[in-house]
């Protein structure tokens, strides 16, 4: 068994500077190696599923990496148990289904809490998926249409309607980028006359 020499909290996730709640990680190149790290933790998700083995407490702190041959990481999920930080109620279900989602709604306050920066979820769960969910909020002002259907969608609060892990395997390739391009002051935001972004 490879070493495992990193893992996913210390690599992207710091202590907020003083006075900061949370920090957007909008690096494009960061974005990518997350995107990366994050795929390969449903390709292991959907593979301990298909064996029966559900991991109840997936976050930051429990994925790991090491590198493969071709420098590229390689993702360890560790701290398989059962407690009540991340995972919804319906983990204490024995319905697949149900456990299954409780590991997709793990992932996506994983997710959310490694791109705002978050060093532990500030306030609860709830409060993230609050935000989430709610069009005015700042979350849903900076991020993408094709990411904000993505985590309105594995962070659903019915389980009923919560995304599969198969369907969110299969999305979480369509995202392009998790947030919209930043205005700066030289660069003021366009308008419906804008024939750039209208493909005139």
């Amino acid at each position: 068994m490879e070493p495992v020499i990193g893992s996913l909290y210390s690599q992207f996730m710091s202590m907020p500077k003083e006075g900061e709640c949370q920090t957007m990680v909008d690096d494009p190149n960061v974005q990518m190696n997350i995107q990366f790290i994050f795929s390969q933790v449903l390709d292991v998700l959907y593979y301990l599923h298909g064996c029966d083995i559900y991991h109840h407490n997936l976050e930051p702190q429990s994925i790991f990496y090491t590198f493969r041959p071709d420098n590229m990481p390689e993702v360890k999920l560790f701290d398989f148990d059962c407690t009540t930080i991340h995972a919804g109620k319906e983990c204490n279900t024995q319905q697949r289904s149900h456990l299954e989602k409780a590991d997709v709604q793990s992932f996506s306050i994983s997710l959310y809490q490694v791109l705002m920066n978050q060093v532990s979820i500030v306030g609860s769960k709830q409060a993230i998926i609050n935000e989430v969910l709610n069009d005015d909020s700042a979350f849903q002002h900076n991020c993408t249409p094709v990411f904000s259907e993505f985590m309105r969608g594995i962070l659903h609060p019915q389980v009923e309607l919560r995304w599969s892990l198969a369907k969110a395997r299969t999305d979480f390739t369509l995202i392009d980028a998790f947030w919209l391009p930043r205005v700066t002051e030289d660069e003021p935001e366009c308008g419906p006359e804008c024939e750039e972004c209208h493909g005139l």
